[in-house]
């Protein structure tokens, strides 16, 4: 089954992936002010949130992606400490996007009468925690290379990764077109890899982890045989 909403969803994990990156990036620098950074990531985490609501994809959901892109631009171009300018940046990008929950809102209201039984879309959610994965994965390639630790070119790091790309694609793929389904339990252990992976301070435990997510995936959906 063909998803109609893939571009939307899409571009809101990438614009996501993107803030969350800018906002680290703050949030590394001591002359910031962490009270009006924490204020403003928490209004940004609300909006993207409200879209993790199954029944705003019952309907094509437009958002504008010319003008997503032109904020994403504005927000890369923010230099640190200049906290007010993200704001301001950031509160344009959330008028877009209330813009488009708005508009999903009246259309899902305008179908419910056939859609009332509509549960939950677990691929949906679960491929929402493999890119949650992803961000928090960013997260820790940030963390260590503060320390030092430049994970790009650590040989234990690559070998690991060089057998997850294959299997999380696969996974990703099947996914998205349902030829896998994902349950409640696949979603929720999918998040805990992701909280697990933000945990470590230390290479060991976040190797182990990551390992550990490459045997989940492949347990969940192998590679296909030559």
């Amino acid at each position: 089954m063909a998803d109609t909403n893939a571009q939307a969803k899409s571009l809101l994990l990438d614009t996501q992936l993107i803030v969350t990156n800018k906002f680290t990036v703050f949030a590394s620098d001591d002359a910031v002010d962490k009270t009006k950074l924490e204020t403003l990531q928490k209004k940004a985490d609300e909006q993207i949130q409200q879209f993790k609501q199954p029944e705003v994809w019952l309907k094509q959901v437009e958002i504008d992606r010319t003008k997503v892109f032109s904020c994403l631009l504005a927000i890369n171009e923010v230099s640190v400490p200049q906290i007010d300018d993200l704001t301001a940046q950031v509160d344009v990008l959330i008028v877009i996007l209330q813009e488009a929950l708005v508009n999903s809102a009246d259309n899902a209201d305008a179908g419910r009468s056939d859609k009332t039984e509509a549960g939950p879309n677990r691929n949906q959610e679960a491929l929402e925690g493999l890119q949650n994965i992803r961000r928090k994965t960013l997260g820790r390639f940030q963390f260590f290379m503060a320390r030092g630790i430049d994970l790009a070119t650590n040989a234990d790091f690559q070998e690991l990764r060089k057998r997850q790309v294959p299997l999380r694609d696969n996974y990703t793929k099947k996914l998205r077109d349902e030829s896998v389904l994902a349950d409640e339990i696949d979603v929720m252990l999918l998040n805990g890899f992701a909280d697990a992976f933000q945990a470590s301070e230390e290479l060991a435990p976040f190797f182990k982890h990551y390992g550990e997510l490459s045997d989940f995936i492949e347990q969940r959906c192998p590679l296909p045989t030559a």
